[in-house]
């Protein structure tokens, strides 16, 4: 595949407490948002987390989001949806309520995401398991080579219920927002070029939380490239798909990076 460049990134979840890239926004938890809209009152936190994560990322982009052609990967639909529907169907009448049934399609956070901003681009909502982060990246570098439109990719995974566990382990929330362009611009901070590998995946953790996250949630299959992004320095990292992975070479685009107080008046493009 050719190169693609990333313009800004932002991330939800653990991992991110040494960050300093002017390009990216990287927090532990969700951010505060608008309790009066409408897409938010019926939005499960499955849902508010894709919410969160794009609207951390809207005001750093360089590009409008609702603009993009959007890419949402997730492994799993929302879980806790399915739980609840599953128990209201063990009883007498009509107890699964419309927007329970509505927000278990696997699409319902892009439904929401379109609605909450306005957007009428078709969006593409996949699943590839413990793959989906790179497989949407796949698909969004396929985007980018068929028309050249920027591309919005949200990853994301809300754990379920504790009694899922067993079932569809997922430890803590994860959601990552990325801008994906097809030529490299003033903004540009990151180049990725990505072929496919019949290796599963290169990089770790070691044995704490950190692992643990990268290892349950799919999303976080995400996490080597995005601290090797916010600490500053290139990478090689396989990221796994479910046959092979995906080897991907990252490169910074501006420097000097510095790691300790670096501010945006700091960078140039390299």
């Amino acid at each position: 595949m050719k190169t693609v460049y990333v313009d800004s990134v932002a991330v939800i979840g653990a991992g991110g407490e040494d960050n300093r890239h002017p390009r990216m926004r990287w927090l532990a938890n969700g951010t505060q948002m608008d309790k009066g809209s409408a897409e938010l009152r019926r939005a499960t936190p499955h849902i508010k987390l894709v919410m969160q994560v794009t609207a951390l990322h809207s005001d750093l982009a360089s590009s409008d989001l609702s603009a993009c052609r959007p890419v949402f990967a997730g492994s799993d639909c929302d879980l806790q949806v399915v739980d609840n529907i599953c128990f209201a169907l063990q009883k007498p009448g009509l107890p699964v309520s419309p927007t329970q049934f509505t927000n278990v399609v696997h699409n319902a956070a892009a439904g929401h995401w379109s609605l909450a901003v306005k957007s009428v681009t078709p969006s593409m909502s996949l699943s590839a398991r413990y793959g989906s982060f790179a497989a949407g990246l796949m698909e969004a570098i396929s985007c980018l080579e068929e028309d050249g439109k920027p591309v919005l990719l949200v990853s994301y995974q809300q754990p379920g219920p504790p009694r899922l566990d067993k079932y569809r382990p997922r430890g803590q929330p994860f959601a990552l927002s990325m801008l994906l362009q097809a030529e490299r611009t003033a903004d540009t901070a990151f180049s990725l070029k990505a072929r496919l590998t019949a290796e599963k995946q290169n990089a770790s953790f070691g044995t704490g939380d950190l692992e643990q996250l990268h290892i349950v949630n799919p999303a976080a299959k995400a996490l080597p490239l995005l601290t090797s992004m916010a600490a500053g320095s290139d990478a090689d990292i396989v990221l796994p798909l479910e046959l092979g992975g995906m080897a991907i070479e990252m490169r910074q685009c501006m420097a000097p990076f510095a790691r300790q107080g670096a501010s945006v008046n700091d960078y140039a493009t390299a």
